[in-house]
């Protein structure tokens, strides 16, 4: 499980590298401009405000006679504005670049009606964004030049000079600012968005950093604590077949061994035969009680052949299946030499045990059995 964590994380870990180098390529190895991109957003935010001042006296010409009401109005008619001419530039950048790689590819597979009608679209736009700022502007500078017409004094006198200085400064200004807002919402937007991945990417990547590290501890302590316990169970495995050897080599020596079948045959033989002598043997006093020979000879020898069956059937069980006490009866004798003083005795050696050693053998081990074992007399 480990070993499948640390894949995962080193996939992470590079995917993440990955896209940290591709963001600090575009801001060539420097950290991103966090507060200029704020203050250029507070900016834009400024000049909305700052137009909608601006234009939230024309509103009365839309009957909205509230100024909190004009205001929003006038808001949402700057934000509208400085919608269109961003959508504007989007689809110009969109369109260069199409044209780019169709022109790099030579691909000749597009209709041109599609081309065509791009190109109608992305005119009538841009001709709605621009009339509807001259037409603001222009409105608003009637309103002015009418509002000053009206009164006395110095300012009804220098509008009424200057009509179009005044048409054409206010067209620009209200054309300028909602262009401000677009380029500066849109670069201050993408500064805040690169400067945001900049530095969650670098936060995830000393993440997995730090995790691919840990992990890497864990899994090679675990490999650590593995080959230990193959070592352990290697150095058990050698113990056992050690101590197997030695008891094998030992039972060799004092193993019980099995009768040879002619020897059976023997006793079993022997025993009617004693049985026959012993039955002749008091014939003389049988014959006291029993006088006729053929009912003596034939009790001697049912006698005889019943005793030497029933002696065979236990003597050939006791060869085919001995019991332990047969079987210690017939084990092998191991005499010790008569020059040593004190008396040693055999001592079988056993395998490990989990119990007592914990995995690895017992307190006495079994090499330490196996050597006292062949030490013993032969």
């Amino acid at each position: 499980m480990l070993e499948a964590q640390v894949q995962i994380l080193q996939r992470r870990k590079e995917d993440a590298e990955r896209h940290w180098t591709d963001l600090e390529a575009h801001t060539e190895g420097m950290p991103p401009q966090f507060m200029l991109a704020l203050c250029a957003v507070l900016f834009a935010i400024a000049a909305v405000i700052g137009e909608a001042v601006f234009l939230a006296p024309v509103m009365d010409g839309f009957g909205i006679a509230d100024f909190t009401l004009q205001m929003i109005f006038a808001g949402v008619i700057v934000i509208t504005t400085s919608g269109l001419f961003e959508i504007t530039k989007k689809l110009y950048m969109k369109r260069s670049l199409d044209l780019e790689v169709s022109h790099d590819q030579e691909d000749e597979s597009k209709p041109g009606s599609r081309q065509l009608g791009g190109l109608i679209f992305f005119g009538l736009l841009t001709t709605l964004a621009f009339a509807l700022v001259f037409i603001l502007g222009w409105w608003r500078a009637e309103e002015m030049i009418y509002a000053a017409s009206v009164q006395v004094g110095a300012w009804r006198e220098f509008l009424s000079n200057n009509p179009t200085l005044t048409r054409v400064m206010v067209v620009l200004l209200t054309a300028a600012l909602p262009v401000f807002v677009a380029m500066a919402f849109d670069w201050g937007l993408n500064g805040l968005h690169l400067a945001w991945e900049w530095r969650k990417s670098r936060a995830v990547h000393k993440r997995l950093c730090q995790r691919l590290a840990h992990a890497e501890k864990a899994l090679e302590k675990e490999n650590e604590t593995k080959d230990a316990r193959k070592r352990a169970l290697a150095q058990m495995q050698e113990e056992w077949k050690q101590a197997y050897l030695q008891n094998h080599e030992l039972g060799q020596k004092t193993g019980a061994w099995k009768l040879p079948l002619w020897w059976v045959v023997l006793k079993i033989s022997a025993v009617p035969l004693l049985v026959l002598v012993l039955c002749l043997l008091i014939d003389p006093m049988v014959s006291q009680y029993i006088v006729p020979d053929a009912m003596r000879w034939l009790l001697y020898g049912s006698l005889t052949i019943g005793l030497g069956v029933l002696y065979a059937a236990h003597a050939i069980k006791g060869w085919d299946r001995p019991n332990p006490h047969q079987l210690f009866k017939h084990k092998a004798t191991i005499f010790r030499d008569q020059q040593e003083s004190e008396p040693s005795k055999l001592i079988a050696a056993t395998p490990p045990s989990f119990v007592e050693g914990n995995g690895n053998g017992g307190t006495q081990s079994a090499r330490a059995l196996a050597t006292r074992a062949s030490e013993a007399p032969a």
